[in-house]
C-alpha cells in the first residue's frame, strides 16, 4: 500500500510489521517512560530482509525521479543506513519509515532520528481503531552536511492504535536516515471517577415553586465541511455531480500556478463551481513546502496565490498548507492574507477554541468506508464541533489518496443522511466562530 505525506507521500507495499504493546511495560509517568524499550522495529536499519531493511517501507508519491538505496559504511550507527534521492520532481515526495508500530490512544511519545542530507519533513501517521488514517506534519528540518538529531514529543489523538513516522524529501536532493527512537513518554491521564449521585431530597409538603431562570440553551448541533486539494479535474467531472445531487456545498483548494494545466480544472470549470455556491481556495502558488522558503518566497507563495486567484474569481478567503506542512512563521504570514488556513493534522475543530490558522481535518482516502465517514460526522454532531473532510482525486484506478466515484457517492449519501449542517469552510468559520 503507498501513501503520502499530506498530499501524495506513499509507503511501497512491503508489508506490515505490528508489534503488541503489553499493558505491562507501559510506564505511568514520564519519568519511568524513559526507560521503555524503543517501539522502532530495526531501528539502526542493520538487518536485513534481502536488498532492503527489514520492518522499512518507502514513501513515495507524485510525480518525480526518485531512488532508494541501502548503503554500509559511515552510518550513525551500526553500519548500515537508507538513502533517498530524488533527481527530478514536479509533485510529491519520497523517503523511508518504520512500518507501522501498536501505540496507546491517547498517549505521549516522543520521536528522534538522525538524518543528514538536504531539508526534510517529519510526519505522524496513524491509524484508528476504525482503520481511518490520520496525520500531523511537523516544522521542516534544515538541511545538514554532517548526522544530525531531530525529532518530536506529541500526544496521540483518541481512537489511535498504531503510528509510524516518516521523513521525506519535498524538493530534489539527497536525505538519509539512521537510529531511530520512538519511546512511550506518558499513559493518557485516568479520568476522576465520578462524584457519588446526592441523596434524594425529600418529597415537598407544597408544591415547588416555578423556576425563575430560563432552561439552558441546547448545544449547537455540529458542522461539516467537504474540501478538495489540487483542483483537479477528476473532482469536478466526478465530485461535483454527486455533491449537486444531494445539494452540499465544498470547498476547492486550487493550486493556482496548475489552473488549466493538464489533469487540473480551467479557469471557467472553477468558475462553474462557484457559480453553483462551492468555495475557491489556495493550496499556494506553486504546491511548495512553505516551512522551507525565505520569508520573501513564502510570501510569493501566498500572496502570490491569491493575487493570481482573486483575478479570475473574486475574493479567496481559504488556504490549504501543501503537504500540510507549516510552523509558526508559516501560519504567520497565512493570516495576514486568509481567513483560514487548513493543515493536515487529525482532529475536530470545537467551537470557542478555533485555531484559524491550524484548522484540523480527517482524511478520506481509499480504504475509507461511507460507515467510516458517518461516524466522523455524528461525532461532530454529537458535540457541536466541526468535521472538515479532505480529498484529493474521484476517479477509478486512483492512487491511496483517491476514492472511487462509488465510494464518494456513498460517502455524500452518509453525509446527507445525517442531517448536520454543511457549508463551505468560509461559511463554517464565521458559523462557528
Amino acid at each position: 500500500m503507498n501513501r503520502r505525506l499530506g498530499k501524495r507521500g506513499r509507503f511501497a507495499a512491503l508489508g506490515t510489521l505490528v508489534i503488541t504493546l503489553a499493558s505491562t511495560l507501559l510506564p505511568s509517568t514520564a519519568a519511568q517512560a524513559a526507560t521503555v524499550r524503543n517501539l522502532a522495529p530495526n531501528p539502526s536499519v542493520e538487518t536485513r530482509s534481502g536488498t532492503r531493511p527489514s520492518s522499512w517501507v518507502q514513501v513515495t508519491s507524485g510525480s518525480n525521479r526518485r531512488v532508494f538505496t541501502y548503503r554500509s559504511g559511515g552510518a550513525h550507527a551500526g553500519r548500515r543506513y537508507v538513502r533517498t534521492t530524488v533527481t527530478q520532481r514536479t509533485s510529491g515526495v519520497a523517503g523511508w519509515a518504520f512500518a507501522p508500530v501498536a501505540v496507546r490512544s491517547g498517549a505521549s511519545y516522543s520521536y528522534r532520528d538522525y538524518y543528514r542530507g538536504s531539508a526534510s519533513v517529519l510526519r505522524a501517521r496513524m491509524t484508528t481503531t476504525k482503520g481511518s488514517v490520520l496525520y500531523r506534519t511537523f516544522p521542516a528540518s534544515a538541511a545538514s552536511r554532517g548526522w544530525r538529531a531531530g525529532g518530536v514529543t506529541f500526544t496521540l489523538p483518541r481512537g489511535v492504535t498504531r503510528l509510524s513516522m516518516e521523513r521525506v524529501l519535498t524538493t530534489t536532493g539527497t536525505l538519509d536516515l539512521d537510529d531511530v527512537r520512538l519511546t512511550l513518554r506518558s499513559l493518557p491521564a485516568t479520568p476522576k471517577p465520578p462524584a457519588p449521585a446526592p441523596a434524594p431530597a425529600p418529597e415537598p409538603t407544597t408544591p415547588a415553586p416555578a423556576p425563575t431562570t430560563p432552561a439552558p440553551v441546547p448545544a449547537t448541533n455540529g458542522m461539516v465541511s467537504i474540501t478538495f486539494d489540487d483542483g483537479l479535474t477528476s473532482q469536478y467531472d466526478n465530485a461535483a455531480p454527486v455533491l449537486a445531487s444531494h445539494g452540499l456545498p465544498a470547498t476547492f483548494y486550487l493550486i493556482s500556478s496548475n489552473v488549466g494545466a493538464g489533469g487540473y480544472m480551467s479557469v471557467s470549470q472553477a468558475a462553474a463551481l462557484q457559480g453553483r455556491g462551492h468555495e475557491l481556495g489556495s493550496h499556494s502558488a506553486t504546491h511548495a513546502n512553505l516551512p522551507s522558503l525565505s520569508p520573501s518566497a513564502l510570501t510569493a507563495e501566498l500572496a502570490g496565490s491569491k493575487t493570481a486567484l482573486e483575478a479570475n474569481f473574486g475574493t479567496i478567503r481559504s488556504l490549504a498548507y501543501p503537504f500540510g506542512a507549516y510552523n509558526a512563521a508559516v501560519a504567520a504570514e497565512a493570516g495576514k492574507y486568509y481567513t483560514t488556513a487548513r493543515t493536515t493534522d487529525g482532529g475536530f475543530n470545537t467551537r470557542g477554541a478555533i485555531n484559524r490558522t491550524a484548522l484540523t481535518m480527517h482524511y478520506v482516502l481509499q480504504g475509507t468506508d461511507a460507515a467510516t465517514v458517518a461516524g466522523w460526522v455524528e461525532q461532530a454532531k454529537n458535540s457541536g464541533s466541526w468535521v472538515i473532510l479532505v480529498y484529493h482525486g474521484v476517479t477509478e484506478g486512483g492512487d491511496q489518496y483517491s476514492v472511487t466515484p462509488a465510494a464518494f457517492a456513498a460517502q455524500m449519501a452518509a453525509v446527507k443522511a445525517s442531517g448536520i449542517r454543511a457549508a463551505t469552510v468560509s461559511a463554517a468559520y464565521d458559523a462557528m466562530s
